[in-house]
């Protein structure tokens, strides 16, 4: 790694996703644990009926809400509760085997992309706001990196993120012929 680029990897902020493995808890909620500090800094609530988002754990503000099941044609409207505002996102699944597909939405009239799960875009620039980056081990699911470029939004592209899996993590158990996950 060049010295530029280790520069850049301490600029970005990084989270590391987990499954909710503590007794009693939903097996489909998920932890955001910032790696500066250790502490949780988002927490994901998934019950049959909703998505709720919270600043910090389980006992933290909700900042966002969702139906736990996709929308018509696709869509998903995120009621962001700290703005007051609602983000709808667009879910377009694979169709193929072994390909992923796109999640996009529009905030503050930009059009953004979450390409193939992993990466978030700024469709204006081309720019990468942010980067998910897959484990192969549950209860760990990957690290989200927030580039600096991506800071602002920082918020959203957690949100957008954890949405986006759940989304796609509904889809999979679709395919699978499973009616219920709860």
């Amino acid at each position: 790694m060049s010295a530029q680029e280790e520069h850049n990897e301490h600029q970005l902020t990084t989270y590391d996703i987990f499954r909710e493995t503590s007794e009693g808890a939903s097996k489909l909620s998920r932890l955001c644990i910032d790696l500066k500090n250790k502490n949780v800094a988002y927490y994901c609530e998934v019950t049959a009926d909703h998505v709720a988002i919270h600043r910090g754990d389980s006992n933290g503000p909700v900042i966002a809400t969702a139906a736990s099941f996709e929308g018509k044609d696709g869509i998903t409207d995120i009621e962001m509760t700290e703005l007051g505002a609602t983000v709808p996102i667009r879910h377009k699944h694979h169709t193929l085997p072994m390909t992923h597909g796109s999640t996009y939405f529009r905030a503050d009239g930009k059009q953004y992309r979450w390409k193939k799960h992993e990466q978030l875009v700024d469709e204006d620039t081309g720019t990468v706001l942010a980067v998910f980056y897959p484990a192969r081990g549950s209860p760990h699911l990957g690290s989200l990196h927030i580039t600096p470029a991506g800071e602002k939004l920082r918020d959203l592209a957690v949100i957008t993120a954890l949405v986006d899996q759940e989304r796609s993590d509904e889809k999979k158990w679709k395919v699978k012929g499973f009616r219920s996950r709860h």
